[in-house]
């Protein structure tokens, strides 16, 4: 696993072990009912915590730069733009005090999350930063919603819902207190493929699945196709 890999792991994952040894879940995430409303208030660049390396075509400003995936700079922060790789900008801070900031396509300079808030004393340069209230969406490159996630006290707490190319849901896991809580489902677009069942507190409940063909599947293949479909989430997520 690569550094940048293994940092958004941090950011958007949790290791559900108790469901399948190992199993990672990567997350992504439009702003919760409440929350998202919080007046954002912008500061002037001199009252910005960290320096301001430059600003964007719509001149917000520019605090990180980020290596691009699959490259050995995956998840480093540089104080100049890489090819292919993203930036972040400093939005101010809500009415809780809480920093607000968004990362952006280094390429196009599209949206690659929508704002979210980070903790007061959290590190606004780490790539791996934890949204901590709130829903964050995660957009493809051409504007398309690739997923959205909601965080409650820095931990993974509603429904992370993951969407196809044509804008149809793939799959949606139920967090609560960042364990996997609730029903879930995956589909393979292109295949009768597909798992579902429930989970409390990381322990799966019930669970089915089919697979290519349409067959059942065991239980232990079923729980293997539940760890295929959340690493296939991961695996898209900056494509």
């Amino acid at each position: 696993m690569t550094i940048r890999t293994t940092a958004m792991c941090n950011k958007w994952t949790m290791l559900a072990a108790a469901i399948v040894p190992f199993l990672v879940a990567c997350q992504t995430v439009e702003p919760q009912s409440g929350v998202a409303e919080q007046q954002v208030s912008v500061i002037a660049v001199k009252d910005i915590p960290v320096d301001v390396l430059g600003k964007d075509a719509k001149g917000q400003a520019i605090i990180a730069y980020f290596g691009a995936p699959d490259t050995e700079q995956e998840g480093e922060s540089f104080a100049q733009a890489q090819q292919d790789g993203f930036y972040r900008i400093y939005a101010g801070k809500n009415s809780a005090g809480q920093h607000v900031i968004q990362d952006f396509y280094q390429a196009n300079g599209a949206a690659q999350t929508s704002p979210f808030f980070v903790d007061p004393v959290g590190n606004v340069l780490d790539w791996a930063v934890l949204p901590q209230d709130g829903k964050i969406t995660f957009y493809r490159p051409n504007g398309a919603v690739r997923g959205v996630t909601a965080y409650r006290d820095g931990m993974l707490d509603g429904q992370d819902i993951y969407y196809n190319d044509d804008g149809s849901e793939r799959s949606v896991y139920t967090w609560k207190n960042d364990l996997l809580d609730g029903p879930f489902f995956a589909k393979d677009p292109d295949s009768k493929s597909q798992v579902e069942g429930v989970a409390k507190e990381d322990a799966v409940v019930s669970i089915k699945a089919n697979d290519d063909s349409g067959q059942v599947l065991t239980k232990d293949e079923a729980e293997r196709l539940l760890e295929a479909s959340m690493l296939y989430w991961y695996q898209d997520i900056f494509k």
